[in-house]
Parts: structure tokens; C-alpha cells; sequence
């Protein structure tokens, strides 16, 4: 007998296997839907959703679909907060910098799975703001963010997402040759993005330092003094990260 299996409970195990439902790329299923894939009968099923659904861990719609509940957002944001603590603490001191230096926008990204979560921002005290904050999600694809990292990831995931689209291919090269990726326009009309990589100490692209803008000032000397200044504050943070580039 397995030990860890003996001791496992019954209903717990169930509702996990539930909630194991919504991995994949479906994210609402009717209650006929969840009991078939969890091979529970539907009356048993609806008693454990709705006590999943009364502690705010799935949610039904209208439609009497269920999907994920709002709990399990604050849960994953608080995930992606620990696992990022020790990449956040060590650009927080850069983002200051450039923040107060332009007042622009300062963001860190990084991967999570086809998307960037932004993990940490300084926000402009300019009017214009981009509708993105901490936790917001975006697909590895779009901006300058998203394809500077897209740009270190590994060859078969840039094939997934990437597929025939020689334009993507052609920036993506550019982007490796440069060191840096710029957009204007791409996730907000009139906004320009620098992003710039940061590396740990294998070397390995981990995150996206970005500074957003309204375009109108990331033109000719200005862009090259943003572009100068987001890449050195990026290099910091991969050196305090234990980056080192004369050794790689």
C-alpha cells in the first residue's frame, strides 16, 4: 500500500482533481462537463463545486459554466510575487532611478509560459499612463516587451509562437543583434517602449526592463540617452543577479 496515497482525503483529492481541470487551455466547463472528466457522478461533483464556488474558488456564470474563481487570482499573484522576490529586489533600485530621472513609466517582465506578467512597475506622474499595472499578463508575442524575451527563449517555443511569420522572425533577429527592443504603438497608440535584457548568473535572459512613454519623447538624441540609460540600469541588475559578461 502506498503510504502517501493512505493518507491522503478522499473529498480534498477530489476537489483538487477538479480545480486540475482548468490547467489546460479550457478555462469554463458546465457541471456534466467537470463530473466527466473527474468520473464523478454529477451529483456528487455539484456538492463539491458548490462548496469550491462558496469559498470563492470557482465561480459560476449565467450560463451556469464554472471557471475560476477570484481567490485563485489573489493565490496565483501572490505565487508569482514570492517566486520573483529575489529578481524584484534587485531591479527595484534601478527602476527608482530611471523613474525619477525621465519620469516614464518603469516595468520588469518575464515568462510565464506563452504570456509576460509584468512583476513589478514605477508608474509616470505624467498624464498619459499605459492600462497595464503589476500582475497584468500580456502574450509573449506583443510589444517591444514581449518580443525581447520571446527573442531568448528557447527555439522550440519560439517555433510554437512564431510559426511562418517571417516578420516576427526578421524582429526577432534584429532585436538579438541590437540587444534592446523598441516599439511605438504596438500596445497603446502614441506610447514607445524600450525593453532591455536582464540576465541571472548563467547568463540567461530572465526578465524585460522596460521604459514606456508618449512617442513624441523617444525621438533622435532623447531615444539614444533612454535607450543608453534602460540598457545600463538592466546590465546593473543582471550584475547585482551575479551576471558577470567578460566571463560568459
Amino acid at each position: 500500500m502506498d503510504d502517501k496515497k493512505g493518507l491522503t482525503i478522499r473529498s480534498i483529492d477530489r476537489a483538487l482533481e477538479i480545480l486540475d481541470c482548468f490547467l489546460g487551455d479550457q478555462h469554463e466547463f458546465t457541471l456534466n462537463e467537470i463530473a466527466e472528466k473527474v468520473s464523478l457522478s454529477p451529483s456528487t461533483t455539484y456538492r463539491l463545486l458548490n462548496t469550491i464556488a462558496q469559498k470563492d474558488y470557482l465561480s459560476k456564470n449565467s450560463n451556469k459554466k464554472y471557471s475560476l474563481g477570484p481567490k485563485m487570482a489573489i493565490l496565483g499573484s501572490l505565487c508569482s510575487e514570492m517566486k520573483y522576490d529575489h529578481l524584484v529586489e534587485a531591479a527595484k533600485i534601478y527602476m527608482d532611478q530611471l523613474n525619477k530621472k525621465y519620469d516614464e513609466s518603469i516595468s520588469l517582465y518575464t515568462v510565464e509560459g506563452d504570456n509576460i506578467i509584468c512583476i513589478e512597475r514605477f508608474e509616470t506622474t505624467r498624464a498619459l499612463k499605459q492600462a497595464i499595472g503589476k500582475g497584468d499578463c500580456l502574450p509573449l508575442v506583443s510589444g517591444a516587451s514581449g518580443k525581447l524575451l520571446l527573442a531568448y527563449e528557447p527555439i522550440n517555443h519560439q517555433r510554437k509562437l512564431i510559426g511562418d511569420d517571417l516578420f516576427l522572425w526578421s524582429a526577432i533577429e534584429k532585436i538579438q543583434a541590437d540587444g534592446f527592443a523598441f516599439s511605438t504603438g504596438e500596445k497603446a497608440e502614441g506610447v514607445s517602449c524600450i525593453a532591455t535584457p536582464v540576465r541571472n548568473s548563467e547568463g540567461k535572459v530572465v526578465a524585460s526592463f522596460t521604459m514606456t512613454g508618449l512617442f513624441t519623447r523617444f525621438q533622435d538624441e532623447e531615444l539614444k540617452e533612454k535607450i543608453a540609460d534602460t540598457l545600463l540600469m538592466a546590465r546593473s541588475v543582471s550584475e547585482d543577479l551575479g551576471y558577470r559578461a567578460d566571463s560568459k
